[in-house]
């Protein structure tokens, strides 16, 4: 027997308006001392001066710059940039491979047999906090430390992103190592397969 139900009409008002007036003015009385200590002013984007200089700098792409030694400096310029990454990826990989082996629970020999030793508990921890300061500081601030040591140029860049990526990239491959089931390890290993 089918249940007839009677619609019911939706309600005229949000019932949780007051709520939401709540938290929003807590959130305005916490950010207004903010923006005035920061000197936050929206406002003069606005003035005449600022829009001169917003009209000046989006006036500058039209016409559109098609000469053949300016698109060959961008051709250019844009290659360097993919090479840029490739190598600060490739290089992270480097790091990144054998720094997740060592942080994975579940490489480890005196993890499979019972309870992890303390040498190698010590040294996964001590990697995994490498590889939380790695991926924690951006770019950019890795970049302004090599442009100190190597100088201004490609290096400084191609290392920022090593380290930044190295970080990423060796929490993901941990991760997916210790999600790995452990019992086809082993096995191996009872059945005198090398470590590596």
């Amino acid at each position: 027997m089918p249940l007839i139900t009677t619609p019911v009409a939706p309600p005229s008002r949000d019932p949780a308006w007051v709520g939401r007036l709540f938290w929003c003015s807590v959130a305005l009385l916490v950010l207004w001392p903010l923006g005035v200590a920061t000197e936050f002013r929206p406002w003069l984007l606005w003035e005449p001066q600022s829009l001169a200089v917003t009209a000046r700098f989006l006036g500058d792409f039209f016409p559109p710059q098609l000469e053949s030694g300016f698109l060959w400096m961008v051709a250019r310029e844009a290659w360097r940039t993919v090479a840029i990454a490739t190598a600060g990826i490739s290089l992270a990989l480097l790091v990144a491979v054998p720094l997740a082996l060592v942080a994975t629970r579940v490489l480890s020999v005196s993890a499979l047999s019972g309870r992890m030793a303390a040498g190698p508990a010590a040294l996964r921890w001590c990697v995994r906090g490498v590889l939380i300061v790695l991926r924690s500081v951006p770019e950019l601030v890795w970049a302004l430390v090599f442009v100190r040591v190597v100088g201004l140029g490609v290096t400084a860049g191609v290392l920022a992103i090593a380290l930044t990526y190295a970080g990423m990239l060796g929490k993901v491959f941990t991760e997916v190592l210790e999600s790995v089931d452990a019992d086809p390890t082993r096995a191996l290993l009872r059945n005198g397969t090398g470590r590596l």
